[in-house]
């Protein structure tokens, strides 16, 4: 979910950079490996033009609960290009 418009404005560090402020999350469920995942991240992202290209570089703090893999709070980074043809972000 992308909060850009409401609160980015309000926030004059972010308005300058133009930076999106970016929240979501997931579920993973894998009952046969007995597996349940759950996950929930806040972050910043910013569109950057590199020659002809556009990329969307992130950071993402996100906090989990597992029933293994025991890692509760993670930073997370993330790159993305530009599609084109598509006129969309990869995925």
């Amino acid at each position: 979910m992308n909060l850009t418009e409401p609160y980015s404005n309000k926030i004059p560090v972010l308005k300058q950079l133009q930076l999106m402020e970016i929240i979501g999350g997931g579920i993973l469920y894998v009952p046969e490996r007995k597996l349940q995942y759950i996950e929930a991240f806040v972050g910043v992202e910013k569109v950057i033009r590199f020659w002809r290209e556009r990329f969307k570089f992130g950071l993402y703090l996100a906090g989990s609960v597992a029933s293994k893999y025991n890692r509760p709070l993670q930073l997370k980074i993330g790159i993305e290009r530009w599609d084109r043809w598509r006129n969309d972000w990869y995925e």
